[in-house]
């Protein structure tokens, strides 16, 4: 009976993933990169699927790993946003969403240390200037809140563990971002 059960499964899967490759075909894939975090030595990239006539998938990472002297600012996020197109055409003109975020920093700043695991979510929006066929340039702008915890200490008095939580309410990005359309 186990045998047979197995088996549906399978076929039920197998049926599935085609039925998938199929709507895949007709999908937009974009691949990104905001130019404002470049300007502060943060790499960055991204990836927005479309997944109907209004809704795309969007998901970015992010990470700095520099440090000036003594003084640094380590970070890395990942944040998946569902965009929604009121317009009908995704990649173009106005959208609005629902963005998460979900990151840790490491910053030492002027005898400060701190180590932070952040997560959190909010609301998006922004406009699409179509450049080209396949280029275009994206502002963005989200906000939101973010529950941090972690460590907080000056010189040499580290805590051991975490000593700092929170609920915050700030910007979650902030973008002026390069699109190029691969399909």
């Amino acid at each position: 009976m186990k045998l047979v059960s197995r088996l549906k499964f399978i076929v039920i899967l197998a049926v599935l993933s085609c039925g998938g490759m199929q709507v895949m075909n007709a999908q937009r894939l974009v691949a990104k990169t905001n130019l404002l975090y470049w300007c502060t030595g943060t790499i960055n990239a991204g990836l927005e699927v479309r997944v109907s006539r209004h809704y795309t998938l969007n998901l970015e990472g992010e990470i700095n790993p520099l440090t000036l002297g003594e003084k640094s600012l380590k970070h890395y996020a990942i944040q998946p946003e569902v965009r929604y197109w009121p317009m009908g055409r995704p990649q173009a003109k106005w959208f609005y969403g629902a963005i998460g975020t979900i990151g840790r920093k490491e910053t030492n700043l002027t005898g400060t240390y701190s180590y932070t695991d952040t997560f959190g979510g909010g609301v998006s929006g922004g406009y699409v200037f179509v450049l080209g066929q396949r280029l275009s340039l994206e502002t963005s702008l989200a906000l939101g809140a973010v529950y941090e915890r972690g460590m907080e200490w000056k010189g040499n008095n580290h805590p051991g563990g975490p000593n700092v939580s929170g609920l915050k309410f700030c910007p979650l990005k902030a973008g002026v971002t390069l699109t190029y359309i691969l399909k």
